[in-house]
C-alpha cells in the first residue's frame, strides 16, 4: 500500500505575493522518498537552482545531485522547462510570472513511521539569493511530531530561517518520536531518538548525562548562545562509541545503545561546537561556497582543540573522571607519535590540504595525519604554556573566550587570529611557540609540557581481556597472526564480528573495537566469533584471556616544585 503524506504551504497558491523562499518536504513511506517543493519569487529572467556539493561539518565532496529524481517546475502553476549547467545546478527562464514552484523526491528510509533528514543534501538553493528568507512548512499526520533547531511560528510544524545557510543547518526529524527535554540557563533542550533500538536505551542516564555536559559548558560560557537545542538521534546497537555531526543549535548523533564514556565524549564534543566551528569560526566557514570546498589551516582549532575541551570542562566539572581525560590526552598523543606523517605535514597544513586527501575528494580527518589528533595535543600543549608564561594567571580559555567574543554574530576570524590572540594571552613568546607547532611539522614537546604542570608518562604493566589468538589490524581486515595449540582458528583467518558485533573496515576502527568489544568482557568470558577462511565465512565459540602488555600513563610525577603543582591544580581544576 502506498501512503503519501502532502505537505501544503497553508493552501497559498502560485499567484500570492510572497517575500521569503518557502520549502516543504512530506514523507511517501512505501517506496521510502522525501517529497520536496521549494516556490521562489521570481526576480530575474533566469532562476539558477543547485543542490551542495558538501556539508558544513565534512569536508569531503558529495554527489547528492545523483540522488535528486522526478524534478519538474511550474511558473505560475503552468508547466515549466528546467535545463541542466552541470551536474548540480539546474535553471529555469523565468521572464514572466510571479513564482517558480520546483518540485523532486529523495530517496529515504523511514523505520516504524519515523524519519530524519539534513538540510544540505535535501534543499536546493536559489544561486544568488542564500541571503534571502526561507520559510519550512510541514503538514504532517495526527499524532505525528516534527523537531527541528529553527524557530518555530505559532502554525504548527512551520519554522522559519534568516537565510538558506541557517535554514540548511537544521536537520529536521518528524513521526511518532520518542522524546525528553530539559532546561538548562532557562534554554529548552530536546532529546529525540528518531531511529534505531530506543528501547534498550537507558534515557534517564542518557538525560542526566546531557543536563551535566550543558551545565558546565554553559558555566565555562557564561551562557548559551541560542534559544532552544536539540539533540537528534539514532541509536546504534554498540557498547559505546559513535559519531556526531554539529549544528548551530542541534546535532545529529549515532549514539551506541550502551551510553559509555565514548559516545558520552562524542555528545560534548558536539555540544561544544555549538561555539566552536559553528560561532568562532574562520571566515571561509559562512556564508559557505557550497560548489567546493572551503581551504582553512585552523580546523586543527576548530575539530582538535574542541576534542581537547570536550574532556575538559566535563572533567573539571566533575562529570567525567579526570583519569578518563589523561587516558585520552595520551591516545592522542601515541596516535600522532605512530604516525610518520607528523614529520612531513604540519597542524596548519592537516587542515588547509584536507581537500587534496582521497585523490581530490576531501575528507574529515586530515590530509595525512589527523587534525583531531594533531589540535587535541596542541590545545593542551598550547594551554599548558599559556598558563606557564602567564604564573598560572591566563589560559587557553581566555583565548577560546575571546574569539567567541570576537566572532558571534559577526564575521569569522582571518586565518592569523588564533596566532594574534595566544600573543595578547600569553605574551610576545607565544608568536614563535605558534609558528614551530602549528605552521611547521615535527614532534610536539608533550613530555616537556607535562613536566611544567607536574604530571609525567610513567612505563608500566597492565592485565586485560584479550581474545586468545594475536590479530594484527589491516586495511584487509582484522588478520589473524598467531594461534595456541587446539585453537578452532588458524592464521590467516580475517575476524569479521565478535558477539554479533561486525569489525569495522577502517584500521583506526578496528583498534576501537578490541578496547570496547573485547577488553570490556571479564578473562574467562565466551564468545561467538565469526571469521572468513578462504572465501568461506565460519563462527565458533572461544574463551577470553588474560593478557600482559607494557603501557603508559600521565601521573602526578615525584618531586614536583610547588609552583608546578600549582599550575597542575589550575589546569586539571581542584
Amino acid at each position: 500500500m502506498k501512503r503519501v503524506i502532502a505537505l501544503s504551504l497553508m493552501g497559498l497558491t502560485a499567484s500570492l505575493a510572497f517575500a521569503e523562499i518557502r520549502y516543504s518536504v512530506g514523507v511517501q513511506t512505501e517506496p521510502g522518498r522525501w517529497l520536496v517543493t521549494i516556490e521562489v519569487p521570481i526576480r530575474a529572467a533566469e532562476t539558477q537552482l543547485q543542490m551542495p556539493n558538501w556539508a558544513p561539518g565534512t569536508y569531503s565532496l558529495r554527489r547528492d545531485w545523483n540522488s535528486v529524481e522526478a524534478i519538474t517546475a511550474t511558473i505560475d502553476g503552468q508547466a515549466a522547462t528546467l535545463g541542466k549547467a552541470n551536474d548540480y545546478t539546474w535553471t529555469a527562464a523565468t521572464p514572466k510570472g510571479k513564482t517558480l514552484k520546483v518540485t523532486y523526491k529523495l530517496p529515504a528510509a523511514f523505520n516504524q513511521e519515523r524519519g530524519h533528514f539534513s538540510g544540505p543534501s535535501t534543499y536546493l538553493y536559489v544561486v544568488g539569493r542564500k541571503e534571502e528568507k526561507t520559510r519550512l512548512q510541514l503538514t504532517l499526520p495526527e499524532g505525528w511530531l516534527s523537531f527541528c533547531g529553527l524557530e518555530q511560528t505559532k502554525v504548527p510544524h512551520e519554522y522559519v530561517a534568516p537565510d538558506y545557510d541557517v535554514l540548511a543547518d537544521n536537520p529536521v526529524s518528524v513521526g511518532k518520536l520518542t522524546y525528553d527535554t530539559y532546561t538548562v540557563r532557562k534554554v529548552p533542550h530536546t532529546i529525540v531518538y528518531h531511529a534505531g533500538n530506543t528501547e534498550k536505551v537507558d534515557r534517564k542516564k542518557v538525560l542526566d548525562t546531557l543536563i551535566k555536559i550543558s551545565e558546565s559548558q554553559a558555566k565555562f560560557f557564561g551562557g548559551l548562545p541560542f534559544k532552544k537545542y536539540i539533540w537528534h538521534i539514532i541509536v546504534n546497537d554498540a557498547p559505546d562509541g559513535g559519531w556526531g555531526l554539529e549544528h548551530l543549535s542541534s546535532t545529529q548523533i549515532g549514539m551506541a545503545v550502551g551510553f559509555g564514556p565514548g559516545i558520552q565524549a562524542v555528545m560534548s564534543h558536539e555540544y561544544f561546537h555549538a561555539w566552536n566551528v559553528k560561532r568562532i569560526r574562520s571566515k571561509v566557514l559562512g556564508p559557505f561556497d557550497y560548489t567546493k570546498l572551503p581551504i582553512t589551516g585552523a580546523l586543527w582549532w576548530l575539530e582538535g582543540v574542541t576534542d581537547y575541551y570536550a574532556y575538559v570542562i566535563p572533567s573539571r566539572d566533575g562529570v567525567f573522571d579526570k583519569d578518563f581525560w589523561m587516558r585520552t590526552l595520551l591516545s592522542n598523543h601515541q596516535q600522532v607519535r605512530r604516525n610518520p606523517a607528523r614529520l612531513r605535514v604540519s597542524a596548519y597544513d592537516s587542515s588547509a590540504k584536507v581537500g587534496e586527501a582521497a585523490n581530490g575528494q576531501g575528507n574529515s580527518d586530515g590530509f595525512e595525519i589527523s587534525y583531531y589528533d594533531l589540535g587535541h595535543i596542541l590545545g593542551m600543549c598550547l594551554d599548558i604554556e599559556l598558563r606557564h608564561q602567564t604564573k598560572g594567571k591566563r589560559s587557553l580559555d581566555d583565548v577560546m573566550k575571546s574569539l567567541f567574543k570576537m566572532t558571534h554574530n559577526k564575521p569569522g576570524f582571518e586565518e592569523d587570529e588564533i596566532r594574534k590572540q595566544l600573543i595578547r594571552v600569553g605574551g610576545a613568546a607565544m608568536g614563535p611557540i605558534y609558528d614551530q607547532w602549528v605552521m611547521k611539522p615535527g614532534d610536539y614537546p608533550v613530555e616537556d609540557q607535562l613536566k611544567k604542570v607536574g604530571m609525567e608518562i610513567a612505563q608500566m604493566e597492565e592485565s586485560f581481556t584479550k581474545l586468545p589468538v594475536d590479530v594484527m589490524v589491516s586495511r584487509d581486515g582484522m588478520k589473524v597472526e598467531k594461534v595456541p595449540e587446539g585453537s578452532e582458528l588458524q592464521v590467516g583467518d580475517v575476524l569479521k564480528a565478535v558477539q554479533g558485533d561486525n569489525v569495522p573496515v577502517s584500521q583506526r576502527g578496528q583498534q576501537t573495537f578490541l578496547r570496547r568489544n573485547i577488553e570490556r568482557l571479564k578473562i574467562g568470558d565466551e564468545v561467538t566469533v565469526q571469521f572468513l577462511r578462504g572465501t568461506e565465512t565460519k563462527e565458533v565459540k572461544i574463551r577470553l584471556v588474560e593478557g600482559k602488555r607494557p603501557v603508559q600513563k600521565i601521573q602526578p610525577r615525584t618531586g614536583a616544585s610547588a609552583d608546578e603543582i600549582k599550575l597542575r591544580e589550575g589546569w586539571l581544576g581542584r
